[in-house]
């Protein structure tokens, strides 16, 4: 049994045409186990670990001006799938009219239309998967506009 317990260990490591000769000159029996394994293992595939997101182009600091549309973009890698949320002062920011959010190729870009002053704060792009979380941040100061003054003379 623990020659057969051996055999499961180097089974796992080496190529089958090694162990193969390798058994042969133990027993035929061995030879037997092998080829059954080595059949049920055709279609078994390991997967690799899943890898947490990761942001390897965070979120900038962005300095709209008021009426203008702001645009946070960041980028991710991991595994797929992966939930992006955003968030502003710790709270979910849904979409709206005003607000759209988009995900692909690992790129995650937040679309805010018509900033005001409220809108300035600090916003958070969180990503996660089966295997993890990771977060980055961006500082929003929203510029005002100053009215025009016109002096009659």
């Amino acid at each position: 049994m623990i020659g057969i317990l051996r055999l499961l260990i180097l089974a796992h490591s080496l190529p089958f045409s090694f162990l193969r000769i390798t058994c042969i000159s133990f027993s035929p029996a061995l030879l037997n186990i092998l080829s059954f394994l080595e059949n049920s293992l055709k279609h078994f595939h390991l997967s690799e670990p899943k890898k947490p997101p990761v942001f390897d182009h965070p979120l900038q600091p962005a300095a709209p001006e008021e009426g203008d549309t702001l645009q946070l973009s960041c980028h991710v890698r991991g595994s797929e799938p992966i939930r992006i949320q955003w968030l502003k002062a710790g709270r979910e920011i849904r979409a709206s009219e005003r607000c759209s959010f988009s995900f692909a190729n690992g790129v995650a870009l937040l679309e805010l239309a018509a900033v005001t002053k409220s809108d300035s704060g600090e916003y958070v792009c969180k990503a996660s998967n089966v295997a993890g979380t990771d977060t980055c941040r961006s500082k929003v100061t929203v510029k005002g506009t100053w009215p025009l003054m016109f002096s009659f003379i």
